[in-house]
């Protein structure tokens, strides 16, 4: 899906679709081991919440910056929108958030630790170099939608997809393989959305 696209909108995207497994993870490591007080797992939750919202919000300004610059990529060969996946389903949530977060390993908490990195490490190169969307809840509970079309390319945007208002589509990347667009309106980018 994020063929094209610039490194660090790879690592924002991942980091906040991740965000819930990072704070499950946290948690059911207190409740396992207990290896740091109370008040510091509040204080890690809370972080992470934060670094969650701020991600998000930046995510969410470079692809409004990536419509401003209109980039010369304006596509407007997208003459009918037909969806076929809408921010993913909950299989994928399950399998690639949740999962990831409640495996512990018996003993150290160090262990469980270098076993969640891994599995970190495993899912951002299956995610980077897979076809199908995976679910950002941060994006979603922004109300930024990643849709798959039917013809194989992706819909990034906050607009519902009425084909008339719609003004364009913006490839994400500046590589020509790129197929992530943002969609753009009129009407959105008098208020600055996206």
């Amino acid at each position: 899906m994020f063929i094209g696209v610039r490194m660090y909108v790879k690592i924002f995207y991942f980091i906040t679709s991740m965000m819930p497994a990072y704070i499950l993870f946290t948690i059911q490591i207190y409740f396992s081991y207990s290896p740091f007080s109370e008040k510091f797992l509040y204080l890690i939750v809370v972080s992470l919440f934060g670094i969650a919202l701020i991600m998000g919000k930046s995510l969410e300004l470079l692809l409004r910056k990536r419509v401003k610059m209109g980039s010369g990529y304006k596509n407007v060969g997208f003459r009918r929108i037909s969806i076929k996946n809408r921010n993913s389903d909950v299989t994928s949530f399950l399998l690639g958030t949740i999962l990831p977060s409640v495996i512990l390993i018996d003993g150290s908490y160090l262990s469980s630790l270098f076993i969640f990195i891994s599995l970190q490490l495993v899912l951002y190169k299956l995610v980077m170099r897979s076809s199908s969307i995976f679910p950002n809840v941060v994006l979603i509970m922004s109300k930024v939608d990643v849709c798959e079309l039917e013809n194989g390319n992706y819909i990034i945007s906050s607009a519902r997809f009425d084909n008339d208002e719609r003004d364009g589509c913006y490839k994400l990347g500046d590589s020509k393989d790129c197929n992530v667009y943002v969609l753009s309106r009129k009407k959105e980018e008098e208020t600055d959305g996206i």
